[in-house]
This record gives structure tokens, C-alpha cells and sequence, in this order.
């Protein structure tokens, strides 16, 4: 039976659209299942899907908080602090601020990291972060430059 389908097959097989037909039907098969083993779940970041619960029940507000410099030309004030709220039950968990700007860009000028986060400060709701300055080793991020922080809550 395998020889009468082997003979009916080879003239077929001799054809190139034919033999890459039947190459593409198993590769893509192979893919869709290594594609199919991949696991997931709420802590990590991978194919697939899954529930991921959020630690604030509203929005995080975030500020921050300047301190002259006389280093600095635009303004002579640096970001000193980056200060969030709205982290009730976030404890356990890394936090990063990321100032942006100047004006409508959304360029990076400085991330900073904590973490992680009490459950006292979870419980209190609110982080202050102080922003790494050191001049001229590290200069500070001039607060005129500044239009936006974003934030990533990890863990």
C-alpha cells in the first residue's frame, strides 16, 4: 500500500511548488506547536495570555519636588524627589519613575528605581524617591525640562 502511494506521489513530488507546499505545511505546524508549550502566568512576561491584578485600586498620582542648583542654566532648579500616592497594597513590589520631556517629547531624562515597597508605605499609600545628583559626576535633571513621569509598578 506504502509502494502504490509512493508511485502515485513521486511524479508530484518532482514539481517545486508542490515540495514547497508540503516543506511550509510542516514547518508550520512545527511552530504552532512549540508555539502551543509555552507557559504563562501573572508574574512573568511571555506568549500567551493570562490575569494580571493590579496592586492600585486607583490611579497612582506621582509629583516631584525641585531644589535649586546653581549648576544649572534653564531655571537653576533640579528635580529633587519624585514623590507617588495611590500605592495602597503595592507592598512587595518595585516601582520606577521615569521623567520625560522637554515639551511634548516623551524622551527619557532620568529613570529612577525602589523597591521594594514596605507594607508600611503600602499601608501609608505613598513612596518618595530621591533623584540620584551628585555634580558634575551626575548631574541634575533641570525640573524646566520636565513635562511628564511615567510609571511602572513590577513585581
Amino acid at each position: 500500500m506504502i509502494e502504490a502511494l509512493m508511485r502515485a506521489l513521486r511524479p508530484a513530488l518532482r514539481k517545486r511548488a508542490v515540495v514547497a507546499l508540503i516543506l511550509g505545511g510542516v514547518m508550520f505546524s512545527s511552530v504552532y506547536a512549540f508555539a502551543a508549550t509555552l507557559g504563562v502566568n501573572s508574574t512573568q512576561l511571555a506568549a500567551g495570555s493570562a490575569s494580571v491584578t493590579s496592586c492600585v485600586a486607583t490611579n497612582v498620582n506621582a509629583s516631584y519636588l525641585i531644589a535649586y542648583d546653581q549648576n544649572i542654566a534653564a531655571g537653576g532648579y533640579r528635580v529633587d524627589k519624585v514623590v507617588m500616592a495611590g500605592l495602597a497594597g503595592c507592598a512587595g513590589k518595585s516601582i520606577t519613575a521615569d521623567l520625560t520631556g522637554p515639551g511634548a517629547s516623551t524622551a527619557s531624562l532620568k529613570q529612577v528605581t525602589y523597591g521594594p515597597i514596605s507594607a508600611a508605605e503600602a499601608t501609608a499609600g505613598s513612596v518618595t524617591i530621591t533623584v540620584p545628583y551628585n555634580y558634575p559626576t551626575v548631574p541634575g535633571v533641570p525640573a524646566s525640562s520636565v513635562t511628564g513621569i511615567s510609571i511602572a509598578i513590577a513585581g
